[in-house]
């Protein structure tokens, strides 16, 4: 049949409704990530996507490891390490070579340092993820996370088996390849057959009990997401900061003591040297309206005080003025004493001249006079935490001894008498309380209560009492 009978037969035969109507456009089925964003926000598909990174990531690490293990029980030098010497000289062939074995240990610790890194990272992304998906998500999510990872496993595998059967051939050595055991397998790219329509949005607010906001000054959303994050929370920096950290550095290592100075310096310096920008300011972990309203804050910072509460793990919100007169109300109680001057410089000589006498009559040594003392020491520093569980919000004072004249003594003093402290009279925490509470509870007794006292460390009399100071020592 020819082209003309073809065209002939074709409009001789009817068409029916169906062929010529245009069939209605399907519906395309959302992406895994578009899921992830309309039900749980923007960070869950940023989390997903850093976290199947990090899995691949370690999957290859765990090639290369394995790989440069089995080279080094072997005695074998990949390509890409070998050095090879412009002099022709046994002795320099052998410097070469010990190099090269050299560079494949320091190469083999690069990768394990790399692997824990990134397996760290990989479990907090991984808490975070478990936190902020609902469980049947989680679960596919991590699905399809293993299934690329293996995948990558796979291929690394059989790079690392055709590099490693070429060292072998090289060599003519009579050696099992530890690739030789590798079952047959064939690589599927993994896929995803669309959403889990069966999942409802989970909207987990929690802001309302880790921001609490004290003050007149209304916080918008992204101020209040920011603030539930923590006041530990450390954002992505941006910029390279350690131009801004050298010079603060540099202030606090002067006040150290002798010796001590380019020892932390040295450390210190080792630290900031490690720093990449490319690969520490990539991945932020901020939204840009998280990013925008944190600039917002630092702006507020001369107006609000962001304090940690005393109990429930929340943030608080005061105006500096409603926090100076809670602090002043609680110097005002009667427990306080207002001195005329500072002490610092006083308590600092007297407990030199007592260490420099011990020192002397040899009841302590060298090491310890300079465990005792502090160089350079600073008045203490009082702050308060609000007391969110109780009406009013009054402070609790925090009085910081750090750098003062008698820190070190404190944790010298802390060291000696530890053991002292190991005995059945001695409340480990809460749950010891707990414990020891419920098998003494004594039938008899239907009720049970206990005593809350206001001011208990103020209230305390710091002076020994009469009796005490005639009181002669045991025979």
């Amino acid at each position: 049949m020819d082209k003309s009978t073809n065209d002939a037969v074709s409009s001789s035969t009817p068409t029916s409704p169906s062929a010529s109507t245009p069939s209605p456009p399907q519906p395309s089925t959302p992406s895994f990530n578009d899921s992830l964003l309309s039900l749980f926000g923007p960070t869950a598909p940023s989390l997903s996507k850093t976290t199947s990174y990090l899995m691949q990531r370690l999957a290859t690490y765990s090639c290369h490891i394995s790989f440069l293990k089995a080279c080094r029980d072997h005695s074998f030098i990949p390509k890409g390490l070998r050095l090879t010497s412009p002099i022709p000289s046994t002795r320099a062939t052998d410097i070469m070579t010990r190099a090269s074995t050299s560079l494949l240990t320091e190469r083999l610790n690069h990768y394990r340092q790399r692997f824990a890194h990134s397996k760290q990272n990989y479990d907090d992304n991984l808490r975070s993820l478990h936190l902020l998906l609902s469980p049947d998500y989680y679960q596919k999510l991590l699905h399809l996370h293993v299934k690329k990872s293996c995948y990558t496993h796979k291929k690394q595998l059989l790079k690392h088996k055709k590099k490693f059967d070429a060292l072998l051939a090289e060599h003519d050595t009579p050696f099992l390849s530890p690739y030789a055991a590798l079952p047959t397998f064939d690589i599927h790219t993994p896929t995803f057959r669309g959403p889990l329509f069966t999942t409802k949005p989970i909207t987990k607010d929690n802001t309302t009990k880790t921001v609490i906001n004290l003050s007149d000054h209304p916080l918008t959303t992204a101020q209040t997401e920011v603030l539930s994050l923590g006041l530990k929370f450390v954002p992505t920096p941006t910029t390279d900061p350690t131009p801004d950290l050298a010079p603060l550095i540099q202030n606090v290592t002067k006040q150290l003591g002798d010796g001590m100075e380019s020892s932390v310096t040295h450390q210190v310096t080792s630290v900031l040297s490690d720093y990449d920008p490319q690969r520490d300011t990539t991945r932020d972990n901020l939204t840009k309206q998280q990013r925008s309203a944190l600039t917002s804050l630092k702006k507020l910072k001369s107006e609000l005080r962001f304090l940690p509460a005393d109990k429930g793990n929340a943030t608080v919100v005061l105006t500096n003025q409603q926090y100076i007169d809670k602090v002043n109300d609680h110097l005002s109680s009667g427990s306080y004493t207002l001195l005329s001057s500072d002490p610092t410089a006083s308590i600092t000589n007297k407990l030199n001249n007592v260490l420099k006498k011990l020192l002397k009559e040899k009841k302590i040594d060298a090491s310890l006079f300079k465990q005792m003392r502090n160089l350079h020491p600073r008045w203490p520093q009082l702050y308060g935490q609000p007391k969110i569980h109780k009406p009013g919000a009054p402070i609790r004072p925090v009085v910081s001894f750090y750098n003062t004249p008698l820190e070190a003594l404190h944790k010298t003093l802390s060291h000696i008498l530890k053991p002292l402290t190991q005995n059945h009279l001695r409340l480990k925490d809460s749950l010891d309380f707990r414990s020891r509470f419920l098998a003494s509870l004594n039938p008899s007794y239907p009720y049970h209560s206990s005593l809350d006292v206001q001011s208990l460390y103020t209230s305390c009399d710091s002076q020994p009492s009469p009796s005490s100071r005639t009181l002669s020592p045991p025979p």
